[in-house]
């Protein structure tokens, strides 16, 4: 067997996409070499998906030692970066380096049909899975023989997260008193009386069914006990409520709600009706959350309502309030409200795919969804000049500001909601204007001492323990082994292996940081552990100096702050360090915990009064790209495998929790492991909500769009989606920067994407 040798870098052509693969010099099918090997491209960087991926392979060779083995290739730059990939192996005819199997979405294989290298699936059985869900199949440009190319594996849909404390204290800021009280706001030596005078609707069920979710999340976030008035651990009890409970009574806790307020008042700053647009006089119903045109317009009231920490603060820090409303996808936000507009009907869309060829003719040339696209952009447009919008650029999800209470409620995946919420005990890394939490998989940096840097190249180590990939709780530390890993100057000396006890840092830039760090006099005592459940820190004595911290989490690099120092032996990522940074521990009052979040499907109608309801189906499909003869039967013979088998798994893992779910597919594990929904159609007609208790809120709105009450919506797949997406990202992103109207904005667009599109 041949195994093929390390992949190289590709320069890629920089003409416009429909000219890339031929002005590139490919065109047409080729065969890649027969090396024994499926080689399987991904670009997730969720660890338990990783993991689960692995534990696959490890099965899939053990079933069927004599077929070939899979591997797995990590493809940096998310979707995107594995979509330019392909396209650029593609355009250079790889046939050593490229690949069998990827996980994408079905826009590859339009990009994979410009080149003839689609693998059509038909010695898969896909009898398992929703007709429903492999119906996208039917809108892939650039097929030219109908059939199966991509099976989903992994969906989610978009949800929102509201913060209830913060609600809480937004709207009880602004609504009528009812027994009369007022709230006063002193200025100078005198008082001013400031009434509010929004109404909340409790004569809509909905809304009084939120408003106490509302509050009672805020009392939560106060929680005290009744001789107290500051916070105290959410999970205090006091003798007192030990008293009430044995004797059937109750304690008011209003007190709860008002701790809360107060404290999100610092943040959010004072409540004020004076100005246009705020929320004087207004009504609030829940139906706000449930279209866009409502909820960008409460939105904007919001941050008109506080225009000393919102409406005039264009610049924040990473510490400060973000604004009102977070979207962590643009092109989701944009393109589901625009597709909502239409009445969820892709011949009113930004592009179709039909007898296989995408058109965009009905934006580009002013059509009714270019009409849509301008309603939705104006409804935000309000938003943006207030300054109550805040939108994820390069990773820094809104999720990473909601669970600080510097955002009211966000969109995002419903594949990574759970990053909203913050753990028992919060801790934050702040540096430069950016703050993160402290992330999974995280290692102090200790500063060498002057007997260990003898030589002057030692920059510094950190110490890390395994659990033998055992669940943290409830294992004996004794069975963990801990290794010390040491930086060095440039690069690793004799006696140490690079990698495995050593790194060599090559940034001089980041050398500099950590030689300085170890010069301060400063000395950095927070707790020494890792927050992930595997791998812990070994707890050194609290006088050893703290000069940066180490992590294989995904971190944005700007190579000030952050830096990439490669891969140690072992671990899935790379390895980030993080120096000049301040570890802070927050007390749970300014943090958002699960039980004060409030999850809402995201909104589903552009308007109340549109006729028909849309849901956002999203996540990566299997896809198979032709080889050879004997690779793309062995491609179809795993993918098979991969769907119909079923096997038993690891008990201590996430996809097999303490062996609970029995016999299963490898698509059931990985889907479990990676809190996504798989599409089986027994998942939607034999099973319940309770066997879905992490991604529940997904499965009801997916099992809706499988029973005809939701319209699912996903992109068409056309090769020149990719780029039409992000580019109408990057003129938003712009858009927002600099609060271009949406002429400006469109014409910029325009320019950017270029007249290839308009050729149908």
């Amino acid at each position: 067997m041949v195994i093929k040798k390390g992949f190289f870098a590709l320069s890629s052509c920089t003409l416009g996409l429909g000219l890339i693969l031929t002005a590139c010099g490919a065109r047409g099918k080729f065969d890649q070499v027969d090396d024994g090997v499926i080689k399987l491209a991904t670009s997730i960087q969720n660890k338990d998906s990783i993991a689960a991926l692995n534990t696959i392979y490890k099965k899939y060779k053990e079933r069927h030692p004599g077929s070939y083995p899979v591997q797995n290739f990590q493809v940096p730059g998310g979707y995107s970066g594995l979509r330019n990939d392909i396209r650029t192996r593609l355009s250079a005819k790889d046939g050593n380096n490229f690949y069998n199997i990827v996980l994408n979405y079905p826009d590859v294989v339009s990009s994979l049909a410009t080149s003839d290298m689609q693998l059509i699936l038909d010695n898969v059985d896909t009898k398992l899975l929703s007709k429903n869900f492999l119906s996208f199949n039917e809108r892939i440009g650039g097929v030219r023989q109908k059939g199966i190319y991509a099976i989903p594996i992994s969906l989610s849909t978009e949800l929102m997260v509201l913060n209830g404390p913060v609600l809480h204290y937004i709207l009880n800021s602004a609504k009528k008193k009812e027994n009369g009280a007022q709230m006063i706001k002193r200025s100078g030596s005198f008082s001013t009386v400031q009434k509010g005078t929004m109404a909340i609707d409790m004569n809509d069920q909905k809304t009084k069914d939120l408003w106490q979710k509302i509050e009672n999340a805020a009392k939560a976030n106060g929680k005290t006990t009744s001789t107290q008035t500051s916070p105290q651990p959410k999970n205090a009890v006091s003798s007192l409520q030990l008293k009430q409970a044995a004797e059937g009574t109750s304690t008011d806790n209003s007190q709860d709600a008002e701790n809360s307020d107060n404290e999100i008042k610092k943040t959010w700053g004072e409540y004020k009706e004076e100005g246009n647009h705020t929320l004087k006089g207004y009504t609030f119903k829940a139906s706000v959350f449930e279209n866009w045109n409502e909820l960008l317009d409460f939105s904007t009231r919001v941050a008109n309502s506080f225009p000393d920490k919102i409406k005039n603060q264009a610049s924040k820090k990473a510490t400060e309030l973000q604004g009102v409303f977070g979207v962590d996808s643009v092109s989701g936000a944009l393109f589901s409200a625009t597709f909502a507009a239409g009445g969820g009907d892709y011949d009113k869309f930004f592009f179709n795919v039909k007898n296989g060829r995408g058109n965009f003719r009905n934006l580009l040339e002013k059509g009714s969804s270019y009409n849509n696209l301008q309603k939705v952009f104006n409804d935000y447009k309000q938003l943006i000049s207030s300054n109550g919008l805040y939108i994820n650029k390069g990773g820094a999800y809104s999720s990473n500001f909601l669970k600080f209470h510097q955002l009211a409620f966000s969109v995002g995946s419903s594949s990574g909601y759970h990053f909203a919420f913050a753990g028992e005990s919060a801790k934050r890394l702040e540096f430069g204007q950016k703050a993160i939490e402290y992330p999974r998989d995280t290692y102090e940096i200790k500063a060498p001492t002057n007997s260990q840097n003898g030589n002057g190249t030692l920059l510094g180590s950190f110490t890390k323990s395994k659990s033998n990939g055992k669940e943290q709780s409830g294992q004996d530390e004794d069975n963990q082994t801990s290794e010390t890993i040491e930086l060095y100057k440039s690069s690793v000396p004799s006696g140490k292996e690079a990698g495995k006890n050593a790194l060599a840092i090559t940034n001089q830039q980041l050398i500099s940081a950590l030689e300085n760090a170890a010069k301060d006099n400063k000395t950095s005592q927070p707790q020494a552990r890792s927050l992930t459940a595997s791998d812990q820190v070994q707890i050194t004595q609290s006088s050893d100096k703290v000069i940066g911290y180490i992590t294989t989490s995904n971190l944005d690099i700007d190579n000030n702050n952050t830096f990439d120092v490669g891969k140690l032996n072992g671990d899935k990522s790379t390895s980030k360090i993080i120096v000049n940074a301040t570890l802070k521990t927050l007390n749970k009052i300014n943090t958002l915990q699960s039980e004060e979040g409030i999850i809402l499907p995201h909104p589903q109608k552009y308007k109340s009064t549109d006729p028909q309801a849309v849901a956002t189906v999203q996540g990566p499909s299997i896809i198979g790209v032709h080889a050879n003869a004997k690779e793309n039967a062995e491609t179809q013979k795993f993918i098979n495998w991969f769907i119909n088998q079923k096997e038993t798994w690891p008990e201590n893992s996430k996809g097999n929790k303490n062996g609970q779910n029995g016999q299963m597919t490898a698509a059931q594990y990985f889907a479990k492991s990676s809190g996504y929904v798989l599409p089986y159609s027994e998942t939607f007609t034999k099973q319940s909500e309770d066997e879905h208790s992490t991604t529940k809120d997904a499965y009801k709105i997916l099992k809706d769009v499988n029973d005809g009450k939701l319209v699912g919506y996903s992109d068409p797949s056309d090769f020149r989606s990719g780029k039409f997406r992000d580019t109408i990202v990057a003129a938003f992103s712009g858009a927002v920067s600099s609060k271009a109207d949406f002429n400006k904005f469109f014409k910029g667009f325009e320019q950017q994407l270029g007249q290839e599109y308009r050729r149908g």
